[in-house]
Formats: C-alpha cells, structure tokens, sequence
C-alpha cells in the first residue's frame, strides 16, 4: 500500500516535462521570529495559508498537520479526547506549537506539554510546521519541530465571516468580524463544537462526547507609522467524557468526565529605530488551563492548574542588505498546582541569530542560545543552517542544530516520583534537503534527516523516580511532490520512512522502536476546480505499523483513510460544502484498545462579507 501511495503522489512529477529554470514561488515565513523567504531558511518547512486551511475543511489542528511528511498522530478515542503528535520520531511533548507567537503548553501535565485533541482551527488564517529542532529561537521542547498559527486580522474597514457544518450527531459553528479604520484594527471570533463522539474504549457501547467553546478578541492600536500597541485574548471551555479505568483497575466502558478551561492574554508593543533599520517587539503574555476529571468508578476528581506567565523580547536590525541580526532575551514562569502539589520554576534565555546572504544564491543561518533553569542551571544550544540555490530550479539545504527540553514541574517536583537531580534533555539533529522546481508550479523535495536526544527524561522502574535514563535516535526519509496536471486540477503528496527507536545499549528495550512511531505515513491530495463554481478534492493517508509502547508487546495495525471533499459557491459571498471523512469506513487504532471515528457525513454552509 505504501508503494502504491508514494507512486500515486509522484507519478506526475516523474511524467511531467523536464524542469525549467522557474524560480520557485516566494513563501515567506515568520515562524523564524523575523519574516524570511522559505529559500533562505535552511530547514524544513511547510506552510498552510487561509485558502488551503478552507479547502482541507479540517476542523482540528491535529488533522491539518498529519497532512505534512513525518508527522504521526495519536488519539484515545474520538473528538475531544486525549491526542499527541510525533514529528520525525519525536515525543509528542519534545514538539512546540506556537499561537500569535505566544507559546503553548500546561505546566501541570506530566511533561508539561499539551492536549492535542482540544485545539481546534478557530479563526485560523495561517499555520507554519518546521520539522527539526529551533531551540535556538524558540528554547525548551523545540526538538522535534515546531507548529506556528496565526489567526486572522482585519484587512478592511468592515469584514465578516460565518460557517455552520455538520449533521445530526454533530455540529461546528464559527462566526468572526472585524475592521480596520485608521490606526485602529479589531476583531472579535467565537467557535462552538458539540460532538455526541464514539466510544473512547475500542469495541465500547457508550458514546463519548464533547463540546468546546472558543471566543477570541484581538485589538491593534497604531501609535504612529512604525510603533502601535497589539492585545489579544482568548477563552476555551471544553467539556468531555472519556472511558477510564474500573474498580479492578482495567480500562472499562466508564462514564468519566473532565472538564478543561484555558485562558490566553497577551500585549505586544513593537517600534522601530535607525529609519527602520531596527525593528523591536516586546510581548507580556499569561495563560492558565484549568483541568479536571472525573473517575466516577472511584467518586474521585482530579483537579490540575497550570499557569504560565512569559515575557518575550525580539529585535531585528538589518546591518545590509546581505546581513541581518536576529536577536532577544525571554523570561518564563509556570507554576502547576495539583493534590500536593504546587511548585514554580523560572528559564531566562538569551539568543542571537545571524543571517548572511553571503552571494545571491548562498544564504547561511547561524544561532545560539542561553538559558537560566532555577533548578539545573545554564544551558547553550546552537544551530547552523545553510540553503544554496545552485539555480533557480534547485535549491540545497541543510541543517545541524541542537535542540532541548528542560524537565517538567511534575517531573521535578512530583511526591513519589519527582527528582530535582533532572538535567534537560539534548538532542542533536541534522538534515539535508534537495528541491526542484519545474513548469506547471511544480515542486519535488527530498529531505535526510537524524537525530539523537542524550539524557532523556524516563521514568526509572529501579529507583521509582524520574530520571535522566534514556537515549533515542530516529533517522529517516522525506519525499514530497506537487504538480498542476491541467490549469485546474492539483496533485500533490508526500511519503515518509522513519526509523525511531530506543538507543541505550544498557537498556532492555535497546534497539526497540518507540512507541507510537510508524515506520511508514504517506500522503496524497487531488484538488480539482470542476467549474467556476465546483471545487472538488480527495485526500488519502495511509500510517504504517506500529507499537503501542518501547515494549514492542502490542502492535498497532496499518489503516488508510480517505477522505472526499466539495465545495459549490453560489455566489461571492455564500458557499456550500461538505465532506465524507474516512469514506471506507476504516476500523483503526491509534492507540491500544481505543477506538476511533468510523465513515462520517459533513454538510456545511458559509458566507463572507
């Protein structure tokens, strides 16, 4: 099968006339903290814009981002419930995701990261996946890659947008407006999702379901030409039942319940200087989730509260028009509460990053960064980043970077198992990748990639504590390739193979592969423009075997999804749409013994104004 998708997703390149001297399409990217051409980042680099989110129709960001090369997802249950992502092999908790340059995170989990499952593309205009390491911009948990999403602001004095989709079981609505009059911009957005769900447990009789509310307000205020004042806040409540564990400590078809509350207040001042020359963002940011469960087999709640307040300094000065000085200093407190539990810890950082075109096609990227733990101290990362553009048609990049996690509170701080002995987790990575460019706007990438993470946190079954005891690599392979086989129809696709296991020659599971962590995920897309009116597209994902955990005892079975879409626009401000998600009706596992969404019907309507 997998053969199958990856010659599906590239046949047309390999046909297609041989490559031209077209110079790539410009994308630019602002995930690197300073706004920078896709060509000159020397790392891999996908990016999704407000057309492309509409056209996947994707509700989550979890089913946006498994759409890119390397990434695999895991969830235990359907909509709602718990859900990770691995990139290139990484832990789920070894990624970051970034909203309006704000980073997320709960501080109470056991790794401080965060429920993939609950975050939802409310008013999204665009989404930036790096695969590989930028602790050297970003710090702690950049390892594996990073997810950045920026949502939308207003363009004109009044603007509108409204969708409701969905069927009797299930129901999205969104609605958002906004304007930008003068020196003030503002919108305001709300989402709402109610879900009757599947049953967590695999095989199960009750439905778990799940509701979520989302409002977001953003304003923009203008100082002058070159400083303003930007404020942003965002509230989610999400309310969800899930299968847990009986009395006998089995997992059961359970009525639990939990709750998550999140809140996200950031204020941003930027300016410039030197004519422009220097351009400067300072962000205070504060948002706490609030979380608790349910375990009604046991009449116990399990409340947890994590909070983290961060204040982000970013300054760009362009010393020319080759040579440019990224550079900035952030401090963050989290603090997780929890029964027993209610500790805080402090990381400074400092970094500096240096951007050189050194000819017109040569551009090198070099940074470092230190950071201040109050429990493990200093810490210094670095990274080089190369992209060489032998010509128009063909660009050449590379990477070898440093990435780490600093442990979490739970990790450090937990009564039984915590250890205030932990150092911060270090991986190093390196890739290379080759990128032609032909007629057609045609692309076809290859991507090598290895990473090795030293000193990783694991829970440590001697001594019943956490400690510095693992060591994993992953390594592996990226193709990627899109092509227009006519004016109005669009393929595109991308297959990935990747080795990740356990690299500790001491350890019992040496050679192992982690958990969760398919060898082999293809992708494949077709976007066909019908009509002036009739869009219609189809999507194929197929994720290869896997184990449930390092143990290899418990396999997970290969699946393919396929998922059909449409979209009708009756005029230039009304459209209908709708989908068939997982039209085979595929039985999967994405983690052991819980269950997953079965063939499913979408109906939808949307307007602009």
């Amino acid at each position: 099968m997998k053969t199958l998708l990856c010659g599906v997703a590239f046949a047309a390149l390999l046909t297609s006339p041989a490559l031209a001297d077209d110079a790539p399409q410009e994308v630019i990217v602002t995930l690197t903290r300073e706004p920078v051409a896709l060509s000159k980042v020397g790392q891999s680099v996908t990016t999704f814009d407000s057309a492309a989110i509409e056209r996947s129709q994707s509700i989550y960001l979890k089913d946006l981002i498994a759409r890119t090369p390397s990434v695999s997802i895991a969830q235990t249950g359907g909509p709602g419930q718990a859900g990770t992502a691995r990139f290139r092999g990484a832990e789920s908790d070894r990624s970051l995701f970034i909203v309006d340059g704000v980073k997320l995170g709960d501080p109470s989990m056991i790794g401080g990261g965060l429920n993939l499952g609950l975050l939802a593309l409310n008013d999204v205009e665009r989404v930036e996946i790096l695969r590989g390491p930028l602790s050297t911009l970003w710090g702690s948990q950049a390892i594996g890659g990073v997810v950045a999403v920026t949502t939308r602001t207003p363009k004109r004095p009044f603007e509108a947008q409204m969708s409701v989709e969905g069927l009797d079981e299930y129901i999205v609505g969104k609605a958002g407006m906004g304007g930008k009059t003068g020196q003030l911009s503002w919108r305001l957005a709300a989402a709402y999702i109610d879900d009757d769900g599947v049953s967590s447990l695999r095989g199960g009789a009750e439905k778990d379901g799940f509701t979520q509310k989302h409002l977001n307000a953003y304003v923009h205020y203008a100082l002058s030409d070159t400083s303003g004042l930007r404020a942003r806040l965002a509230r989610t409540e999400s309310d969800y039942d899930f299968d847990g564990y009986n009395a006998a400590f089995q997992l059961a078809d359970t009525r639990d319940t939990g709750f998550q509350d999140e809140n996200l207040t950031s204020l941003g001042y930027y300016t410039q200087a030197f004519g422009g020359a220097l351009k400067q963002t300072f962000t205070l940011s504060y948002n706490t989730t609030k979380r608790s469960t349910s375990d009604l087999a046991n009449a116990t709640a399990y409340p947890f509260e994590g909070r983290q307040t961060s204040f982000d300094y970013t300054g760009a000065l362009t010393l020319s028009e080759a040579s440019k000085l990224v550079f900035g200093a952030s401090s963050e407190r989290t603090q997780a509460i929890a029964s027993g539990l209610n500790k805080r810890v402090t990381l400074n950082g400092l970094f500096a990053q240096w951007r050189q075109d050194v000819t017109q096609a040569l551009t090198i990227n070099a940074s470092v960064r230190y950071d201040d733990h109050s429990v493990f101290g200093g810490h210094t990362v670095g990274q080089i980043a190369v992209a060489y553009a032998l010509s128009p048609s063909l660009v050449l990049s590379s990477s070898l970077g440093q990435g780490f996690k600093a442990p979490s509170l739970y990790q450090l701080y937990d009564g039984w198992s915590g250890n205030l002995a932990l150092k911060p987790e270090d991986a190093t990575n390196f890739d290379l990748s080759v990128d032609y460019y032909g007629p057609n706007d045609s692309r076809l990438g290859v991507s090598l990639f290895g990473r090795k993470t030293d000193n990783q946190i694991d829970y440590d079954l001697s001594s019943f504590r956490y400690g510095n005891i693992a060591r994993t690599q992953a390594y592996g392979i990226e193709l990627e390739g899109e092509t227009k086989l006519t004016p109005n129809v669009r393929l595109s696709g991308n297959y990935s193979h990747i080795i990740a296991r356990d690299d500790a020659r001491t350890s019992a599971t040496f050679r192992n592969d982690l958990g969760r962590a398919p060898r082999h995920l293809a992708n494949a897309s077709v976007e066909w423009q019908a009509t002036e009116a009739l869009e219609l597209g189809a999507s194929v994902r197929y994720a290869g075997r896997s184990f449930e955990n390092i143990y290899n005892t418990r396999r997970l079975d290969a699946y393919t999804l396929l998922d059909l879409r449409a979209t009708y626009a009756l005029n230039d401000t009304v459209a209908l749409f709708g989908r068939v998600e997982n039209a085979t009706d595929e039985d999967y596992e994405t983690a052991a013994n819980y269950g997953s969404v079965g063939r499913r019907l979408w109906l939808g309507v949307r307007a602009k104004y």
